[in-house]
């Protein structure tokens, strides 16, 4: 997403008096691992909702939302040696990009997570996640 992009598509519909029900973050592409802008969308949306336009944010995390058990420390060297007592521990880390959007996702509105895909889950877990309750 292109968070410009956006806030023009958001002052038109404010000029316009047309409501806003929900932006939708994508926080991993399936096919590219894209990550939109959460960070900066959340700031929009907070200007705008001053000027009187308010609305959702859904982050679809159904593919990168399984990334967040990975989000750590970030290192200030690009070699960390692990400490001689603790025993080897492997790791690694995202981007700084990546690891601030996925650490606003406590900040959205509602999140996808489909444990089928990055949760290395059956298939079936998904679909139970995602059915309506009637």
């Amino acid at each position: 997403m292109d968070a410009s992009v956006l806030k023009d598509i958001l002052e038109e519909h404010l000029e316009k008096q047309h409501p806003v029900v929900a932006v939708v973050a994508v926080m991993g592409t399936t096919e590219d691992s894209a990550i939109d802008p959460l960070t900066e969308i959340l700031k929009i949306r907070k200007n705008f909702s001053k000027k009187g336009l308010d609305f959702s944010i859904h982050a679809d995390a159904a593919w990168g939302g399984y990334f967040c058990s990975m989000l750590r420390e970030q290192p200030q060297q690009h070699y960390l040696k692990p400490p001689e007592d603790s025993g080897f521990v492997p790791r690694m880390y995202l981007s700084n990009y990546v690891h601030d959007q996925l650490s606003a996702l406590n900040q959205c509105d509602t999140i996808t997570i489909d444990p089928h895909k990055s949760g290395f889950c059956p298939y079936p877990a998904g679909r139970c996640a995602t059915e309506t309750v009637r």
